[in-house]
């Protein structure tokens, strides 16, 4: 019986750590709240992988964008100065096409008031003439008369 009592507690022994064993082994059953908790969880870890490829895309679009701002930007900056030094140039050719016409009638008018001047020195003169002449005709008409 003794050894039939030792099969015995060793069989309880062996059944008692069987059950611990499996019971330990076994998956737990989640609650209701705890799935709906788990699937939550897994969907925003989701959209965070789907926000996370998203805003790689976006710093990609904006890098290109901010690059053909940039060459775009270059280039007005090359026309702007390009503009710049055309109307500096076209200032000072128009300066001097200015100074050039400016000379010219300066001395088309200094050329025009000295002939002006010839003329009045000539016609003074001839005035002068005929004014003697006339005084002459006049002392020739009253001196032949009164003779």
């Amino acid at each position: 019986m003794k050894g039939r009592a030792h099969v015995i507690s060793f069989m309880a022994v062996v059944m008692v750590v069987g059950i611990v064993f499996s019971a330990g082994c076994q998956e737990e059953q989640a609650s209701p709240d705890e799935q709906a908790r788990v699937a939550e969880i897994a969907e925003v870890k989701k959209q965070a992988r789907l926000i996370a490829v998203e805003n790689a895309r976006l710093k990609k679009d904006i890098a290109t964008q901010k690059q053909q701002y940039e060459a775009k930007l270059s280039r007005q900056k090359a026309e702007l100065d390009k503009c710049l030094q055309d109307r500096k140039a076209l200032a000072e050719l128009s300066k001097e096409n200015i100074d050039e016409l400016m000379n010219a009638v300066i001395a088309m008018t200094m050329e025009e008031n000295q002939k002006l001047r010839e003329e009045n020195t000539a016609l003074k003169a001839r005035i002068d003439q005929i004014g003697k002449e006339l005084e002459e005709a006049k002392k020739q008409a009253t001196g032949g008369s009164g003779g």
